[in-house]
């Protein structure tokens, strides 16, 4: 069943062209948004409502999956940090070692604003996760005694700085004088 929140969601999604789908079980109507974050993984932003009540749960499951035992506490205290440092999202370290992210709209958000303010957080969400992701990675994935990680992370930063384009002979940077560099979305 899809519940009244989750028809405003989409209302508002379809107002501002952001592609979504709708998954539903008989509890749980679902906006699903998909974005690319810059050097990191492809996000899928969920928008839960349960009831016809105008209750709205935002999640990202598993941005970082099966963090290694030890990470594990590097993870925490970076997800501590942002949650911290944000208002609005919550990042927490789940019991399968995955970092997800949570908030949730306030419960007497009205029918006239509810599908405005989750573009907002749609929105929002995009940018922490594109500007922060670095964060996670580094407390992920830097290792004091790894060479190799520390090349992963200045490879991880330079192509955050500085995105690689696809052309018709391949690869490229930008820059680097090849002809119609277009930016693969």
């Amino acid at each position: 069943m899809i519940h009244k929140a989750t028809q405003l969601i989409m209302e508002s999604f379809d107002r501002h062209g952001v592609l979504y789908r709708v998954t539903e079980t008989d509890e749980v109507s679902a906006v699903e948004a998909v974005f690319d974050v810059k050097a990191g993984p492809e996000v899928t932003a969920r928008f839960l409502s349960e009831d016809e009540e105008n209750h709205v749960s935002v999640r990202v499951f598993g941005l970082l999956h099966r963090i290694p035992a030890a990470r594990r506490t590097a993870a925490l205290e970076a997800c501590n940090e942002l949650s911290e440092k944000l208002r609005f999202f919550k990042f927490c370290l789940d019991p399968c070692s995955n970092v997800n992210v949570e908030t949730d709209l306030p419960t007497r958000t009205g029918d006239d604003c509810l599908g405005e303010c989750c573009f907002e957080l749609f929105v929002r969400l995009m940018n922490v996760l594109e500007n922060e992701y670095p964060v996670l990675a580094k407390a992920v994935y830097d290792n004091d005694d790894g060479q190799k990680n520390r090349l992963l992370l200045r490879l991880l930063d330079e192509l955050h700085r500085n995105p690689l384009v696809l052309t018709d002979a391949g690869p490229a940077l930008p820059g680097d004088g090849a002809a119609g560099n277009t930016r693969r979305e």
